[in-house]
């Protein structure tokens, strides 16, 4: 399975994930830097556009990438921080 998912918050969007095909997988989890990240359905996309993505973001100097497609979503709130990936400056 060469397919990978993406995740970003940004104050002018908030928390959002790519969007894969309709219909494709459930339940997406992935273990990134030793803990287990939940994804929204279907955000799973092929690792070829994960890859020009995360090119994309870091050429652009953090811009959202434009390669791929976006969807909000909402982080459950379970004692975790609303910034589960430290990308927002202090507040």
């Amino acid at each position: 399975m060469n397919v990978g998912a993406l995740a970003l918050t940004a104050p002018e969007v908030g928390h959002i994930a790519s969007v894969g095909a309709p219909g494709s997988r459930r339940g997406v989890a992935y273990h990134v830097a030793g803990h287990w990240a939940e994804f929204p359905d279907d955000s799973e996309i092929p690792v070829l556009f994960v890859r020009e993505a995360v090119k994309e973001l870091l050429h652009s100097g953090g811009s959202i990438p434009t390669c791929v497609e976006w969807k909000p979503f909402e982080i459950a709130d379970e004692g975790v921080e609303d910034d589960p990936w430290g990308s927002l400056p202090d507040q």
